[in-house]
Order: C-alpha cells, then structure tokens, then sequence
C-alpha cells in the first residue's frame, strides 16, 4: 500500500494506492500530521500530530478505520516503525514501544540530530553528528544497540 499525504487547512488527506497504482480510497483526517509512515503491520500507519499545541503521536488503523493517540513522556520529533514496534524519537532521547504500543524502554543522552534505525529485529543504528560541529571533516558516529542485551521484556 502507498499513502500520499496532502495538508490543508489544518486538515490532513490520505489518498491510498495498492502497490500497482490502484486508487482504492481517499481519507480526511481532523489532524494535521508532520510525518506518517507505513509501519510493518497491515493497513497501519505511524504519525505525528501537529494539530495542538504538543505534538503527539497517533497510530491510524485503516482497517476498520480508528485513529489513536499515544500519551507519551517526550514530544515527538521523528517516528520510525520497527519490526516488532515502534521508535519515537525527542531531543535527546528515545522511546521504545511495542506492538500494542506499550513503553518497552527509554533511551536517555542521544544527540539532538541522532538518526536511529531498524537495521533488523533486533538491532538499532545509531548515527550521531560529529561532537565538534566546527570540525566539517570528521564523520558521525556510527553505533549498534543489539536489543536482546538490553534486558528487554521483549521475545525475539
């Protein structure tokens, strides 16, 4: 499935396609969101919800059509989908969620630009700029998380 996304008026339009192009509906949300993704579960999408004064994060259901906020600890910059459920990502922290969108673990002291990526079930990316951001030669960092050493209440 693809989703294009259209803004207006403090509206959001979802407009699906089936991965050969089909149209198949077109939705109106009374949210304005700053990101939606595709998460790995069917008919399921991630958002952030720009429409108040704290941004939030909603978890939109196409099927049957629901729309949930998530009564988060951070304000939401980024939101990335993972395998077995989701990372949303504030300032300098992160929070790890599951499938039903329950607190798994807080990550604490990440960079304010850090980038952090699914790289498979149970792995994380973690790309930081350089400490010196004067210094425009040197490279970001680059580190692992392996999830199953993290004491997790997760399965894998």
């Amino acid at each position: 499935m693809q989703v294009h996304v259209s803004r207006q008026l403090g509206k959001t339009e979802l407009v699906c396609f089936t991965r050969r192009g089909q149209f198949v509906t077109q939705l109106s949300l009374n949210i304005l969101v700053s990101q939606i993704k595709l998460t790995a579960f069917p008919y399921e999408l991630i958002a952030i919800d720009t429409s108040t004064d704290r941004p939030n994060v909603v978890l939109i259901t196409l099927k049957p059509f629901q729309i949930r906020p998530l009564n988060l600890s951070i304000t939401p910059k980024k939101v990335s989908p993972l395998y077995w459920g989701y990372l949303i990502s504030g300032e300098q922290n992160a929070l790890l969620l599951d499938r039903s969108a329950a607190p798994v673990n807080f990550l604490q002291g990440l960079s304010p630009a850090s980038e952090v990526i699914s790289v498979d079930t149970t792995t994380l990316l973690i790309s930081s700029p350089p400490t010196d951001s004067l210094t425009a030669d040197e490279p970001p960092s680059l580190c692992l998380a392996e999830l199953k050493e993290l004491d997790l209440e997760l399965i894998f």
